[in-house]
């Protein structure tokens, strides 16, 4: 099974998504307060997926 670490845009617009569809939260536009707050949790999650990829591509080269 391959790990194929998600974008920040993916990230982003599928926790958009889920608040859309699960609150009454819906000004998402730039500087609001929501897109904020998901843009900072997006970037946290976009850094763990980058982290996870480097220490796949460490271990493959071990393999070698």
């Amino acid at each position: 099974m391959t790990f194929v670490p998600r974008t920040f845009t993916q990230i982003l617009e599928d926790m958009v998504i889920y608040v859309q569809t699960t609150t009454t939260i819906s000004d998402f536009t730039v500087g609001s307060v929501a897109r904020t707050f998901l843009e900072a949790a997006a970037l946290e999650d976009d850094e763990q997926y980058f982290q996870m990829a480097q220490i796949g591509r460490a271990s493959c080269r071990e393999r070698v």
